[in-house]
């Protein structure tokens, strides 16, 4: 190939990329091979592009997942279209956040350490919004919110773990020299197949109940 059929390529590839298909090609790219493979490079390979075609898109690695993070949190579709009480309401949030992260757990250390972009940032301002109506104080609907989070990411680290086949090997742990566990042996390997999500949420609306008697029940 010569140096000027080089340059028409690399211009053609600039005409055919956009912000919108390289997004969506990092999405069923992170489907594939998992978040923390994605990268520049790999993502170029996929749109059959050179890596610096991308770069007047994106900028560095996080830069990208930061993107693709927005954009797989707007995908989910976690925000409920119909009118629920405010328990429900979030709980639903929480549900359909958790099923997203179940699927492609991936997802859930990029959430730690990537600044979060309008797509999460909406779905925040939103069950702000929800709490705020029904009662509770900006302080009380931050705390609500980020128990909500903090209850779904860890429902859906338990349930990667679970089918990981970490399970408890009473055999393997000498499980009589810890008497309580083995006590409550029985009911720890029950509490491993239950919905996660769904204890979580209970007892998180459950204390929320409790200490905010001025919101609508």
């Amino acid at each position: 190939m010569t140096i000027s059929e080089q340059a028409t390529n690399v211009q053609q590839q600039k005409r055919n990329l956009s912000r919108e298909k390289i997004i969506l090609a990092g999405l069923d790219l992170a489907e594939e091979l998992g978040t923390p493979s994605v990268s520049i490079r790999k993502l170029a390979q996929k749109l059959e592009v050179t890596p610096m075609a991308l770069y007047r898109h994106v900028g560095t690695k996080e830069d990208l997942q930061g993107d693709l993070l927005d954009a797989f949190i707007s995908r989910a579709d976690v925000i409920p279209q119909q009118e629920l009480p405010w328990d429900q309401w979030l709980t639903e949030v929480a549900r359909r956040m958790y099923i997203a992260l179940r699927d492609q757990p991936g997802w859930i250390p990029v959430f730690n350490r990537i600044q979060l972009k309008p797509g999460a940032l909406q779905v925040m301002d939103t069950c702000l919004g929800v709490l705020l109506a029904n009662g509770f104080s900006q302080a009380q609907a931050v705390q609500a919110f980020q128990g909500m989070i903090h209850c779904m990411l860890g429902a859906s680290a338990m349930y990667v773990h679970t089918n990981a086949k970490n399970t408890i090997n009473a055999n393997r742990m000498q499980i009589a020299n810890y008497p309580h566990m083995a006590e409550a042996l029985g009911e720890l390997a029950d509490i491993s197949q239950q919905d996660q999500i769904t204890m979580s949420m209970s007892l998180l609306v459950e204390g929320l109940r409790q200490k905010l008697p001025n919101v609508r029940l």
